[in-house]
């Protein structure tokens, strides 16, 4: 008989977001690929649409995933008129659950026999978590994408539970190599303004936008001579989008480009890699963190030039093959040019790197070790 396994997502308030659903799409699918029973799981507040469960179940569909629960504030399942959706209550019999949604009623989490958090904002979410900002529930395991968390690295509190390192995943049989580009330019896709003031732990208030992180690193199409351009809504850029052209940078319409999980995996195979900056928390906190999104780039065999937020186990060695990280402008062109020198190298290379240390199959079998045995 087959494990089966709860994944707690957070999609449904984000319908247009193609990769903001592959980060937890990544893990479901390197679960299923080891042969677990998997059922996708997302909170619904009354009053939302009905649509958008429509949407999602559509969507996960496409990828042989058609188990879905929802579940209320009460940790009951909704009254909605969907009689293919699980219930609560058989979801609740699951083996295992692997919660990355964070917030879920207790009554509902005491349910399950056995039950994970994973931490996707190393550093964050322990501040979150000791500020009460939101409750996380008593998991039996806990763990994290950020190597400095679970090496207690960082000047955060470890809310009195042990975190383990696990690196983001990407299912490899579901992100194929892409041919390389003769040309084009290196992306990312973001929301400019996500993130908005975070204290930290020495009492410092931040701007932890995209916006933050990236102002510093204006110039650089300029300086290095790479197209870079940005999939962000200009409704959100409002008067940085002028500032942005006038420095070289390229904007698309986000929705469009990469507004679906298939439009996303499309945007990132017709980049030349990736060129991002983090959010100011993550390089503050020093986390380790690598983001869910990098790991995509290099599946499809796009080298990625990113910002450094830390040591990192799963990179190791690997820094300058398949991933490049940088901490000044000046870094930033460097790292750039060296992509592009040896260009197909550095595309072979990022596949190798995620096949070597990002595996979905690899981790979700790491992750069923350290909560089920």
């Amino acid at each position: 008989m087959s494990l089966s396994v709860c994944i707690a997502a957070d999609t449904l308030d984000y319908p247009t977001g193609g990769g903001h659903l592959w980060a937890y799409l990544n893990w479901a699918l390197g679960l299923r690929s080891l042969g677990c029973d998997v059922i996708w799981m997302e909170g619904w507040t009354d009053g939302g649409a009905p649509a958008l469960v429509e949407m999602l179940t559509t969507r996960l569909a496409a990828f042989g995933l058609d188990r879905v629960c929802l579940f209320s504030d009460d940790g009951t399942s909704p009254q909605l008129d969907r009689a293919a959706l699980v219930p609560v209550e058989q979801a609740a019999s699951a083996d295992l659950l692997l919660n990355l949604g964070y917030e879920m009623p207790r009554a509902l989490l005491s349910r399950f026999a056995r039950s994970a958090l994973l931490d996707i904002d190393p550093g964050m979410t322990q501040t979150w978590f000791a500020e009460e900002e939101f409750d996380l529930g008593p998991h039996d395991i806990y763990l994290t994408t950020g190597e400095g968390v679970a090496r207690g690295r960082l000047p955060v509190a470890d809310c009195g539970v042990r975190w383990l390192y696990v690196p983001p995943c990407v299912s490899g049989e579901a992100w194929g190599v892409a041919p390389a580009p003769a040309a084009g330019a290196y992306t990312t896709v973001t929301l400019w303004w996500a993130g908005g003031e975070f204290e930290l732990p020495d009492g410092e208030l931040i701007d932890n936008t995209k916006r933050a992180g990236l102002l510093p690193y204006l110039a650089l199409p300029e300086l290095a001579g790479t197209q870079l351009e940005l999939a962000v809504t200009d409704d959100d850029l409002s008067d940085d989008a002028a500032l942005l052209r006038a420095h070289g940078w390229r904007l698309v319409d986000p929705v469009q480009a990469a507004g679906t999980p298939e439009r996303y995996r499309s945007y990132i195979a017709r980049s030349r890699g990736e060129f991002s900056c983090a959010k100011p928390a993550y390089v503050a906190l020093c986390s380790g963190w690598i983001s869910d999104r990098t790991v995509c780039y290099l599946a499809t065999g796009r080298p990625a030039i990113v910002q450094y937020t830390g040591p990192c186990q799963a990179l190791g060695d690997a820094e300058g093959e398949g991933v490049f990280r940088f901490d000044t402008p000046a870094r930033a062109v460097a790292a750039l040019k060296a992509a592009e020198r040896d260009y197909p190298r550095q595309c072979a290379l990022a596949r190798a790197l995620a096949e070597e240390r990002f595996e979905a199959r690899v981790s979700a079998a790491r992750v069923l070790e350290l909560c089920l045995s």
